[in-house]
């Protein structure tokens, strides 16, 4: 089924407006102007979420598109937002994340070190080991050291390599 609205209209006629309103209330001292943008961008990351999982389903949904623009700029209007976002949000979204914090910020930290470690392994990999040695040979004064190529550049680098593991 073919609607009206492509994605990226979709996106051009909800997005403006909330990006400018949360420019607005960053710069203004209004702290329930904050909680509704806050909840608002959740709200949408998570309609956006459930839109790329499902997106061969609701392709065929005669005016989804539409259907999503309404919503969207529902969660918009300050009269409805806390009839529609704030219960939304209250009644499913923070239960359902305050049941698995623990397990979100474990997941989190453990692909933030992973990624950290491929980060380090690919500068390792593409970067002269010479210059990266080089940054750790500093003696007292600032000045570079030379460094012994045929008896310590492997032991060097293993100890290199030794420290990003355990940092």
């Amino acid at each position: 089924m073919n609607t009206y609205l492509c994605p990226l209209t979709c996106h051009l006629l909800t997005l403006p407006y909330p990006i400018y309103a949360t420019f607005k209330t960053i710069e203004s001292p209004n702290k329930h102007a904050e909680t509704q943008w806050l909840t608002f961008w959740i709200m949408w990351a998570c309609t956006a979420i459930i839109q790329s999982m499902t997106h061969p389903i609701l392709y065929w949904v005669p005016f989804y598109l539409e259907i999503n623009v309404i919503f969207l700029w529902s969660l918009q209007i300050p009269q409805l937002h806390t009839h529609t976002t704030c219960k939304l949000y209250q009644t499913q979204l923070k239960p359902f994340l305050l049941c698995r914090q623990g397990m979100i910020d474990a997941w989190l930290l453990h692909c933030s070190q992973a990624i950290t470690r491929w980060v380090l392994h690919q500068a390792l990999y593409y970067v002269n080991p010479m210059h990266i040695l080089d940054l750790f040979k500093k003696d007292k004064h600032h000045h570079h050291r030379k460094i012994n190529t045929n008896t310590n550049m492997m032991g060097e680098l293993n100890l290199i390599d030794l420290t990003i593991k355990f940092n």
